[in-house]
């Protein structure tokens, strides 16, 4: 009887998950195996292949082979964790004890690294909102300047076309006052040869253009919004 350990016979053919695994990996190495799960036959072939001593190359492929399957087995332990290794200064260790007060220190340090990261993400959140809130704002302002902008020039033209209408209304007066007064020199009439009822009524007509034009300009001015 041959008691001699043969370099396959670390693969249990009563563990599945194993030979599910090992027939995956030596497929991928072109073995010719079966690729969903090895059996006994493939076992004793793979053992036949590496039969005698070892070579270099061989021990190699085994050696990666089981390192491969204790990994593998390690993540499936794992649950989604994965193992890490940091080099990092003498003192962290005391800090992250004080910071752990008794409790796990890979727990500890992950629910720090989660407040970080919820940390970051929570001001990236308020820099997108304050982004919003700047962006809406200038272009209310934007849009509030240029109604300014075109209420002024509404108020502008108003202005324009009241002065227009003034200087017009004042040209006029000054017009018709000159009117009479050459009507009053071509028939050589002076302000003494003028009877009082003439002088009233002179001076009424006047007072009267004067209130017209005041009026007037009152009525412009309260028509601008702004004054």
């Amino acid at each position: 009887m041959n008691d001699k350990k043969k370099p396959f016979d670390w693969i249990k053919l009563n563990n599945r998950k194993q030979c599910e695994w090992a027939a995956g990996y030596l497929h991928k190495k072109e073995y010719q195996v079966n690729s969903h799960e090895l059996t006994e036959a493939d076992i004793d072939y793979m053992n036949y292949t590496f039969g005698g001593k070892l070579n270099a190359s061989e021990t190699l492929f085994l050696l990666k082979m089981k390192s491969a399957w204790t990994q593998k087995k390690s993540r499936d332990k794992s649950n989604g964790r994965k193992s890490y290794s940091f080099v990092m200064s003498i003192s962290i260790e005391q800090k992250l004890k004080n910071i752990a007060n008794g409790y796990n220190i890979n727990q500890t340090l992950e629910l720090l690294i989660e407040d970080a990261d919820k940390f970051k993400k929570s001001l990236e959140d308020q820099k997108n909102r304050y982004k919003e809130e700047i962006g809406a704002k200038l272009a209310s302002q934007k849009d509030s300047a240029a109604q300014q902008i075109q209420k002024l020039k509404v108020q502008i033209e108003r202005l324009e076309k009241t002065n227009k209408i003034q200087s017009e209304y004042i040209e006029r007066l000054v017009t018709e006052m000159l009117t009479n007064r050459a009507v009053l020199q071509d028939n050589n009439l002076a302000d003494r040869e003028l009877t009082q009822e003439q002088k009233e009524q002179i001076q009424r007509n006047h007072d009267t253009e004067m209130h017209q034009l005041e009026s007037h300009i009152k009525l412009n001015v309260r028509a601008i919004p702004w004054l």
